[in-house]
């Protein structure tokens, strides 16, 4: 072999290890609004579009719901509350979710006695209230492409009833005697997943776009469990209870519960998954002897803390990951070194592989160009 050849090699070998070892997501920070400190980013859309909040990190309810477009972040206004979270948004830029005054619902059991949220869609700069199915509040957790939104309302005796609302009319979905419910996701075939409770006992299950209700197993356990998003192939994903009695981020496809793991943590839950069967979530990890949440990313079969995957040069600890969408964009919560968090976007990069083969037919050209002004000097 030639030397000049063994150096082309070389070369080229050096550079393809050096690029292997480069981030596979780029890190960008999706900053709170002008006033506030922290953001919370819920959902992306197949745009590149992100919604959320604004908070003030201290733990109170004065949130203003946020979209990230375009590199701009802007307040979406509007609705009958002072204070606003969004939770959803569709390929169509319409976007779901509360609209409240004083509090907001966290999703404990037995249902807090107290709330004043309003079901809300804002779309061209204006916010729509959706009526409640009886009582005055209600909740609204996503939106599909063809315009259906889903979520629950409280009854007169502060249960929650899991709603779809049809050109902005209320129905109830199925549910069982005993038990409150409520609708977390829709595909653009109109089914929708969600959970029953009864106490602090949960049950994923998931309703067909006929409304009849499917319980969805568990695998293993009698913890119960939650199911938080599906895609447009019926791919459920939440976390059920194992046979070792801790929550497995889990996956439903066909009614089967599949185990995604826990990546040697203690606990796992899945919150997001895309068209491709990407899913997205969290798991509780030990680092130095204390537990702590980091977002991972279940991909070809394997799961991967996303920690893993970007320039860790950036001081961030991406701890959940809440979305994907089907370009392989993910919305992310992490924090610096301070403890300060934030909402971040992770696009993928080009493979290794991709640069390699671009330097190696780079390098071609540039032979077969030398070749050629040789030959005809």
């Amino acid at each position: 072999m030639k030397l000049a050849q063994l150096l082309v090699i070389t070369g080229l070998f050096s550079t393809t290890t050096l690029l292997q070892a480069a981030p596979q997501y780029s890190l960008t920070t999706l900053g709170p609004l002008n006033g506030y400190s922290e953001s919370f980013a819920a959902s992306i859309n197949n745009h590149g579009q992100v919604t959320g909040h604004s908070d003030l990190g201290d733990y109170s309810v004065r949130n203003l719901a946020t979209l990230w477009s375009n590199g701009t972040t802007s307040a979406i206004t509007g609705g009958l509350g002072k204070y606003s979270t969004a939770i959803s948004l569709n390929d169509h830029g319409q976007v779901v979710g509360t609209s409240y005054t004083q509090s907001r619902f966290y999703q404990t059991a037995p249902t807090p006695s107290y709330y004043d949220g309003h079901a809300t869609l804002w779309q061209n700069g204006k916010a729509t209230t959706l009526p409640a199915l009886s009582g005055q509040y209600a909740h609204a957790n996503d939106i599909n492409n063809n315009g259906q939104v889903i979520g629950w309302s409280l009854d007169t005796q502060n249960q929650t009833i899991a709603t779809v609302w049809n050109n902005n009319t209320p129905t109830a979905l199925t549910s069982q005697d005993g038990y409150r419910s409520e609708a977390n996701a829709i595909n653009d075939n109109d089914n929708i997943v969600g959970t029953l409770y009864q106490g602090f006992a949960s049950n994923a299950v998931f309703w067909n776009s006929s409304n009849q209700l499917l319980i969805l197993g568990s695998i293993g356990g009698n913890g119960g469990s939650e199911a938080f998003a599906i895609n447009n192939h019926d791919i459920i994903v939440g976390w059920s209870s194992s046979l070792d009695g801790r929550q497995h981020a889990t996956l439903w496809d066909n009614g089967q519960a599949i185990d995604l793991g826990r990546l040697n943590g203690y606990a796992s839950y899945a919150y997001g998954v895309n068209n491709l069967g990407n899913v997205v979530g969290s798991f509780i990890g030990d680092h130095e002897g204390i537990w702590d949440e980091y977002a991972i990313l279940w991909k070809n079969g394997s799961a991967i803390n996303l920690n893993s995957l970007i320039d860790r040069a950036s001081g961030i600890t991406l701890v959940s990951a809440y979305d994907i969408n089907d370009q392989g964009w993910i919305i992310a919560q992490g924090k610096d070194a301070n403890d300060n968090y934030s909402a971040y976007l992770l696009a993928p990069v080009p493979e290794p592989e991709t640069y390699a083969l671009l330097l190696v037919g780079l390098g071609l050209i540039n032979i077969l160009s030398r070749n050629a002004r040789a030959t005809n000097a």
